[in-house]
Order: C-alpha cells, then sequence, then structure tokens
C-alpha cells in the first residue's frame, strides 16, 4: 500500500512540474503565487506522511551547510523588501538614499531594493525552486525506510 501512495505522489509531482512550466513560462506574478500555493500545499501533504517526514529530517542533516548558505540568500532577500528607516539606508544601500534624497521624499520608512515588488517574487519563485528541490529528494529516494 505505501508503495502505491509513492507512485501516487511521484505523478502528481510530475504532473505539477509540468504544469507549472507551462504556466509559469510567461513570468506573470499571478503564476509565481499560484505555483508557489500548488507547490507548498503539496510539500505539507508530503510531509505529513511519517516515511517522508523522515527522509526530510535525514536530507536536511546530511546537507546541513547548504541549507544554512541558502536560507543566508532567502534572508538577504527578506531584508530587500522589508521597510527599514530611511537614515539606515545611508549605510546599506548610500545610492537609493541619495535618489531618494533627491526626489524629497517624506516618508520614513522604505526598502533596499528599487523594486520591493519584484524582489517579493523573486523571493517565492527561490522558495518554491527550493521546495522542488526538497520533495524531488524526498520523493525519488533508493532507501526504503529511514525509521
Amino acid at each position: 500500500m505505501l508503495y502505491e501512495k509513492k507512485e501516487i505522489y511521484q505523478y502528481i509531482f510530475l504532473l505539477i512540474i509540468t504544469s507549472m512550466v507551462i504556466f509559469n513560462g510567461g513570468n506573470n506574478n499571478f503564476y509565481i503565487q499560484f505555483n508557489f500555493i500548488i507547490v507548498s500545499v503539496f510539500f505539507l501533504i508530503i510531509i505529513r506522511q511519517k516515511n517522508y517526514l523522515a527522509n526530510l529530517k535525514n536530507i536536511i542533516l546530511k546537507n546541513r551547510s547548504a541549507f544554512i548558505f541558502y536560507s543566508l540568500f532567502l534572508g538577504f532577500l527578506v531584508f530587500q523588501t522589508i521597510p527599514i528607516p530611511i537614515e539606515w539606508l545611508n549605510v546599506f544601500s548610500p545610492e537609493k538614499y541619495e535618489i531618494l534624497n533627491k526626489l524629497e521624499f517624506n516618508g520614513k520608512f522604505h526598502s533596499i531594493s528599487l523594486n520591493p515588488i519584484g524582489s517579493y517574487f523573486s523571493l517565492l519563485n527561490y522558495l518554491t525552486l527550493f521546495l522542488y528541490l526538497i520533495i524531488f529528494k524526498t520523493l525519488f529516494y533508493k532507501k526504503k525506510k529511514y525509521i
């Protein structure tokens, strides 16, 4: 019975990849969000299974340094999109600070990114790619059990 579920999950995953490649071809923000939601829901369904959760833990333990570097990269993307005080922009992004001064910007907070919405959707794209890789490594493993 477990092997049949595994096969079904694999086929659903391959169907998701195929449909997302077709729909994400235009790189539209709506499709990026839709892609992220579908993959996240599938990931949550997968890790509810005991064997897949154990396999996921094993993958994380074996690739700890890669996860740390990827988390730092995602943290950098989040840091670019969150609003910070204008005075801090002088330290983190002097060019952006000068642009805002020339435009006589009256707000107290602004993000480092020149295009915060684009940075947000690139963050979603990178998270989706990460989930694809994790799901792939979790579904297509060779050992039967990790427990």
